[in-house]
């Protein structure tokens, strides 16, 4: 803390950081107090007791992008002073008065300010982290790789013709693919991938690009998901 600043949970008994070591955990209104005598926005936190010693933690909102927009009053507790005004330290853009638009708000952790003047001017921070965890994917991982083909017998029948990933299932991802030989060497590879591989190289130096049947090795890249490349064995069967 800084020097003359002291603390208080019930806004009345001020005392220096470290003096509340017999406090029972649980959710209090933290206000700070300078040698002026002006305080602070009473803030959240949470107390809890670790192997005998007291831990302070200021409430943070933890939100999700796709929550709705969130007051950053909210994080204060008690009777507290609403004339002040509210600045976007990161730049988000994600703020409009005294709320922001987690939708604005890539995942990551953020703060913002809360701004007094007056004769007891002072800005108090607040956090705010932001998650992923509310939204849904149209489809997982193991989903696309229980969809991709296991076998490509180009001859024109119209089953198993083409290699494909998720031909049944809309899950909103693009996909690069590279397939190999059994000698390791690059064969056919595409951005965006078309559902469109028949068996046919595009690494060829002679007049006929279709491959000899056997077992070729692929990786599937799937674009915008997080998710790892998907790696395995396709077996193509030509005449």
């Amino acid at each position: 803390a800084e020097d003359g600043v002291s603390f208080s949970i019930n806004g009345t008994d001020y005392q220096a950081e470290g003096g509340f070591s017999n406090l029972a955990p649980g959710t209090y209104s933290l206000t700070a107090r300078n040698e002026e005598g002006c305080v602070s926005q009473p803030l959240e936190v949470t107390i809890t007791e670790v192997q005998g010693a007291i831990d302070i933690v200021t409430t943070t909102a933890d939100l999700c992008t796709e929550d709705s927009t969130f007051d950053l009053f909210e994080l204060f507790v008690g009777e507290y002073d609403n004339t002040g005004s509210w600045s976007d330290t990161n730049q988000t853009g994600a703020l409009t008065g005294s709320r922001i638009d987690p939708s604005l708000l890539p995942v990551g952790n953020y703060t913002f300010s809360y701004n007094l003047g007056g004769d007891c001017p002072s800005t108090t921070t607040v956090a705010v982290s932001i998650n992923d965890d509310c939204v849904v994917l149209p489809c997982g991982f193991e989903d696309i790789k229980d969809s991709i083909s296991k076998a490509v017998t180009p001859n024109g029948d119209g089953y198993n013709d083409f290699f494909t990933v998720n031909l049944d299932t809309d899950c909103g991802f693009t996909y690069n693919v590279k397939i190999f030989n059994r000698w390791g060497s690059e064969v056919y590879a595409a951005a965006n991938y078309q559902n469109n591989w028949n068996g046919n190289s595009d690494r060829s130096v002679t007049s006929s690009t279709q491959l000899p049947s056997g077992t070729y090795f692929y990786i599937l890249e799937i674009n915008g998901s997080g998710f790892e490349p998907i790696q395995g064995y396709i077996y193509l069967g030509t005449k």
